[in-house]
């Protein structure tokens, strides 16, 4: 999508929760991602905490089937779940390099586009996982460091000038704080998703 009054740059299809579970069938998954791409999306989100990465499996199998010179694949660190409905956090350096370790093998990727932390505390973002967020980029394996987030954990990652999206809310009913946000985030030519 252009650019709007909030700052959006691209819209994008979330392969998330449904797409990992028994209630969407995996068929249904990769339809809805092909039908996608003939309307003109080409960022795709989605995570290893959704389905204990199976909606991850299932977009990397749709992917597999189209052009990707075009598209963007976004995927993220920082939560896990069991595929029972438990959640795990973990942005420990070891916890991050194991979960895109994952993360490219059940995409089928090389190379992950944007790789965005899954809702860290501030305290969470810290010089240690910054650096090891910095070696995956000079060694290919990630693009673009991302966030995915509500609150003070954007500010954090704004604050470090390390990150290039920030998948935040965007609708008509933001208040004062969180649009001066967005302002900010957009003066810095980040991606607004």
């Amino acid at each position: 999508a252009s650019n709007n009054a909030l700052g959006v740059r691209r819209l994008g299809f979330g392969v998330s929760g449904p797409h990992g579970t028994p209630l969407v069938h995996p068929s249904l998954t990769a339809d809805l991602i092909y039908r996608a791409v003939d309307r003109g999306v080409r960022l795709f989100d989605t995570g290893p905490s959704y389905g204990a990465g199976e909606a991850e499996r299932r977009l990397g199998e749709a992917m597999r089937r189209l052009p990707r010179h075009d598209c963007i694949i976004s995927t993220k660190v920082g939560l896990s779940s069991s595929g029972l409905a438990r959640r795990i956090r973990d942005f420990s350096p070891e916890g991050v390099r194991k979960s895109v370790e994952g993360s490219l093998k059940r995409l089928g990727m090389k190379r992950i586009e944007w790789l965005l932390l899954h809702g860290p505390s501030p305290a969470e973002i810290t010089d240690e996982l910054l650096k090891t967020l910095t070696d995956m980029k000079r060694r290919g394996e990630i693009t673009v460091l991302g966030i995915a987030g509500r609150g003070p954990e954007l500010e954090a990652a704004l604050n470090t000038g390390q990150f290039g999206v920030f998948m935040a809310p965007v609708h008509a009913a933001l208040k004062p704080y969180d649009l001066a946000r967005l302002a900010r985030i957009r003066s810095t030519g980040a991606e607004i998703v």
